[in-house]
């Protein structure tokens, strides 16, 4: 999916089919990506690699870190934080 919100261009997928880093960073240059969200394997990531930030958030009930806490991420006044939905404790943050 891509959208663009906020003047964001926001891409999203699942992550299954696409995988690596590299498959990543060329999607997202493509489509001049801000933030590029994936998911599929329940670890966070938040980092940012050349002009795009790449999130993966976790997950609310399936993690697979390795204190298994259950996390979300909250995009915020050009803020993306990973927080714990059992404590509040923002785990990682970054400002765009």
């Amino acid at each position: 999916t891509y959208v663009v919100a906020e003047g964001l261009k926001i891409v999203t997928t699942h992550g299954h089919y696409v995988e690596t880093d590299e498959a990543k960073d060329k999607m997202a240059r493509a489509l001049k990506a801000d933030i590029f969200i994936s998911g599929h394997v329940h670890i966070n990531v938040l980092e940012k690699r050349g002009n795009t930030v790449f999130l993966n958030p976790g997950s609310p009930s399936l993690s697979k870190r390795e204190d298994k806490r259950a996390t979300v991420a909250i995009l915020e006044d050009k803020t993306i934080k990973i927080v714990d939905i059992d404590t509040d404790e923002v785990i990682m943050a970054l400002t765009l």
